[in-house]
């Protein structure tokens, strides 16, 4: 790992170069000189980066200082884009390189990267400059041979107890740190442990300053972190040298360095790297003995798995309670049994919906549930099989819930309880009745106001009539006239009140079996009666083959006839109307909702070659309230479609502007053997 230390007092600048350079490089930002001096006494700095914006009168000074600490750093200045080249030339002797603003993000990485590789540049030549004229071997630290070192016991005691007893991180962490100072004579230690992303982080230290702790991190890839998963074992400083030989590990007495530490412990759980712990060398001076050693590395195995415990302990504590949270929020009651029938979760809408404290249901038999609740829990968790959004009535009626099941099995398929989930419905009925009340209310007024108005008009024709009677009785062309207009106008009320009732109201259905193409030339009949014109060509294309349908003679003739009328009603200067029955074949059928498929079919076509209907108006036709030709007229496609589904049947409607119009009617149809049985 490398450190850049970043003399800036611009928020937004900190941020941009920790941004961009993370996580290869560690930014440490300080904003004065005196903190970046001090700062590079404490632990060095691979890189020095100046934002000469409120420093650059003083930019010389600052660099002679920082020269003076360490005489080789690179130091690469950041000028703000007013500045000029003739003020950067004078700068170039002091410095290493430089950055102009706006800062790229390649270009800050390019320059940062420069500077290091020149630095271990350095580092490498001086080493070799050293080993060179000191002939300095590289086996290790020498034969040192210390007594035995005498620890606290009270800190011992207080640290084994922590470890078995305490799922406080925090305070088990700083309690081990003390321990080791107090043990091993050291003023600088830190623990690093491993986080989500592959990250090891600073969560204990003492001796090291904030701002490196609260930027430092390392890899799961770098080289100290590699190392010690790998080998598993303390890592002195002293024999850095020969490891840094081989290339995965040349940064890693860099690291080391980072950490101010001379020995470097791993924290092992189950063979995985969960952290480490690093010391510096002790205030005396004199190394750690192979004893004090062996006690650290012992000391961190038991220290790693009292970690993993807790950290296990938190995350399933966190787990239960992100669980319990959600419960506790959800619409739903929620109540779950485990495989000795006894309820283990009782959340708090339960408690709302059932008037029973959780407090008094967990722990408790299923029977303790209010029927069906408990009834419906068992046969889930026996049957191994759940039910979906089913209604239920709890309290003789008083509550309706709507409630679903599922199983709860081990991962063998082993039934472990079960679970219900049940919502209140009282509100939404009241919601729903409500709604059907204004909805019966608003059709009614809707209704009103339309028949009003539609036998409003041949009253005014009848009472028109009936004033002129008495003068022009005599008339006989005047009889004539009032007999017939009087006569259709009556009809036309009837016909009405007629349509109006059967669109309300049941139908009384007496259900025959029927030949169809004889009812379907009753509905022709129907038709002329109430008026088809000359102009208008019938063609019959009925099928060779006789279809038998179960139906009301009197109201199937009515629905096709009023299908019929809609359609000739579209040609009043003449076409054609083509009535066709036909077998519907496989794969011809539409897919209608809520419709399955009932058995042997037969489609009946009303084409017509009028002007055709707009798609948008296509909807309209079953809708009394929308129709085209008005309220009256406009209740016999819907009386039609009524009848029609009233006999198990479906009608859809094609249309082309200026090609015409054709309504497809499907019925069931009775099979010829099926008749004859239900004659005799």
């Amino acid at each position: 790992m490398n450190i850049a230390l970043l003399l800036s007092k611009r928020t937004e600048m900190i941020r941009e170069c920790k941004d961009v350079l993370s996580p290869e490089v560690m930014v440490i930002a300080v904003a004065s000189l005196e903190d970046c001096l001090g700062n590079l006494r404490g632990y060095g700095a691979d890189v020095v980066l100046l934002d000469c914006g409120p420093f650059l009168s003083d930019l010389s000074k600052m660099a002679q200082a920082i020269r003076r600490v360490r005489p080789n750093l690179a130091l690469v200045a950041i000028f703000s884009e007013d500045v000029t080249e003739g003020e950067i030339e004078a700068f170039t002797e002091e410095i290493y390189d430089y950055l102009q603003e706006p800062l790229s993000s390649a270009k800050l990485r390019g320059v940062v990267y420069r500077s290091l590789e020149r630095q271990r540049l350095l580092d490498a030549s001086r080493v070799c400059e050293k080993e060179a004229i000191l002939n300095i071997p590289r086996n290790g630290e020498g034969p040192y041979h210390h007594s035995a070192p005498s620890f606290s016991e009270k800190a011992m005691r207080e640290l084994s107890k922590a470890l078995t007893a305490s799922f406080d991180l925090d305070r088990l962490l700083n309690l081990f740190v003390e321990t080791v100072i107090e043990m091993m004579g050291i003023s600088k230690i830190s623990v690093l442990l491993l986080e989500e992303g592959g990250t090891f982080r600073v969560k204990a230290s003492r001796g090291i300053k904030p701002e490196v702790v609260r930027d430092l991190q390392v890899r799961a890839e770098d080289e100290l972190a590699l190392w010690l998963g790998r080998e598993g074992r303390i890592l002195r400083n002293t024999e850095v040298q020969d490891i840094a030989l081989d290339p995965k590990y040349r940064g890693l007495r860099r690291q080391l360095e980072i950490l101010q530490c001379a020995i470097s412990v791993p924290l092992l759980s189950k063979g995985r790297l969960i952290g480490f712990l690093n010391l510096n060398r002790k205030v005396t001076g004199v190394p750690f003995t192979n004893e004090e050693l062996e006690v650290l590395f012992t000391l961190a195995s038991h220290m790693a798995v009292a970690i993993e415990d807790i950290l296990l302990y938190q995350q399933m504590y966190y787990q239960k309670t992100y669980s319990q949270k959600i419960l506790d929020n959800m619409s739903n009651g929620v109540v779950t049994i485990d495989k000795n029938e006894r309820i283990s979760t009782f959340n708090h809408r339960a408690e709302e919906i059932l008037g029973r404290a959780a407090s008094e249901m967990l722990g408790q038999d299923l029977r303790y549930l209010p029927s069906p609740l408990g009834d419906l829990l068992y046969q889930t968790m026996k049957s191994n099989k759940g039910h979906r959004k089913e209604e239920i009535a709890l309290f003789q009626g008083r509550v309706p819930l709507e409630v679903s099941t599922y199983p709860l099995t081990d991962e063998q398929q082993n039934p472990m309880g079960s679970v219900i989930l049940f919502e209140d419905m009282s509100s939404r009925k009241r919601l729903e009745e409500e709604k059907k009340r204004a909805d019966r209310l608003n059709l009614l007024n809707e209704l009103l106001a339309r028949m009003a108005h539609e036998i409003k008009n041949p009253l005014v024709a009848i009472r028109t009539f009936t004033q002129l009677l008495q003068e022009r009785y005599e008339d006989p062309d005047f009889k004539n006239f009032f007999y017939t207009t009087v006569s259709q106008e009556v009809e036309r009320i009837n016909s009405l009140v007629e349509k109006l009732i059967a669109f309300v109201h049941p139908l009384d259905f007496r259900y025959e079996f029927e030949d169809l193409s004889s009812l379907l030339d009753n509905s022709l009949f129907l038709a002329w009666e109430q008026g088809i014109p000359k102009e208008v060509e019938i063609i019959k294309n009925f099928s060779n083959v006789p279809f038998t349908i179960k139906a009301d003679k009197e109201q199937m003739g009515k629905a096709f006839s009023y299908i019929i009328l809609r359609s000739v009603g579209t040609m009043p200067k003449g076409g054609k109307l083509v009535l066709e029955t036909g077998e519907v074949k496989k794969g011809e059928l539409p897919q209608f909702p809520d419709w399955s498929l009932p058995g042997p079919l037969v489609r009946i076509s009303v084409r017509d070659t009028g002007p055709g209907i707009p798609a948008q108006d296509l909807d309209k036709l079953f809708d009394p309230f929308r129709a085209a030709e008005g309220f009256g007229a406009g209740l016999g496609l819907p009386l039609s479609q009524k009848i029609i589904e009233e006999h198990g049947g479906r009608i859809e409607v094609l249309s082309e502007i200026d090609r015409g119009t054709t309504f497809h009617v499907y019925l069931p149809c009775i099979a010829e053997e099926a008749r004859s049985i239900s004659r005799k």
